[in-house]
């Protein structure tokens, strides 16, 4: 267990540069003040997160992946993890090419004006996500300041997903702001995106897309 630990800047837990990293059975809880979130993957070939809670951690958000490919996050829980900053986000934070997230719940996270939830980035040195797939979570009651309540894909109109699949999966009371109140693609130049046997409940936005917002 990681508990109460504060650093302005960086992590309760960083693991850089490393290959089949396992991360199992591991509770992070009360954590304050990183940029990165409590648990900061960067460069991690073969990545599992499995069996882990995430909970009331603020600032910097739950799991951070930056540059890494094959990571698993699995039968994990992300609740009550807050984020105020532009650049925070509530439960996990992908910035990698190749991530399943699996069996995990996300549960009242707050992200910092983008993904309550689950929050997409890239950068110039990461110019494409190869697959994301999300199967068989749960997404309830996450929140963002501006733009989607349980995931956000923020990117760049060179930047893509090429393969983005959502499956049995449940959104439930997420909100907005502004856009996408479960889900919002954003300026994406999406390769190919499927979702399949999920459902959408009682999502809002304050402005456009209550459940899903997809735009160039």
């Amino acid at each position: 267990t990681f508990e109460a630990s504060y650093d302005y800047i960086l992590s309760s837990v960083m693991i850089y540069n490393s290959t089949d990293v396992r991360v199992e059975q591991t509770h992070f809880f009360n954590n304050r003040g990183s940029y990165l979130g409590v648990l900061f993957l960067q460069n991690v070939t073969n990545g599992l997160v499995e069996n882990c809670k995430l909970n009331h951690n603020y600032a910097g958000g739950g799991l951070m992946t930056m540059y890494c490919k094959n990571i698993t996050v699995n039968n994990c829980e992300f609740q009550n993890n807050t984020a105020d900053a532009f650049w925070a986000f509530g439960g996990q934070h992908i910035f990698s090419s190749e991530v399943k997230v699996t069996n995990n719940v996300y549960i009242n996270n707050h992200g910092g004006y983008f993904g309550g939830g689950l929050r997409i980035s890239y950068d110039e040195d990461l110019e494409e996500i190869r697959y994301l797939c999300i199967e068989n979570c749960e997404f309830i009651n996450n929140t963002a300041t501006i733009d989607g309540g349980a995931i956000s894909n923020i990117v760049t109109e060179d930047r893509t997903i090429r393969n983005f699949t959502i499956i049995d999966t449940l959104f439930l009371g997420n909100f907005a702001d502004i856009s996408g109140g479960a889900v919002s693609m954003g300026l994406s130049g999406l390769g190919y995106i499927h979702i399949e046997n999920s459902v959408f409940t009682n999502n809002r936005a304050g402005d456009r897309g209550g459940a899903l917002l997809s735009a160039e």
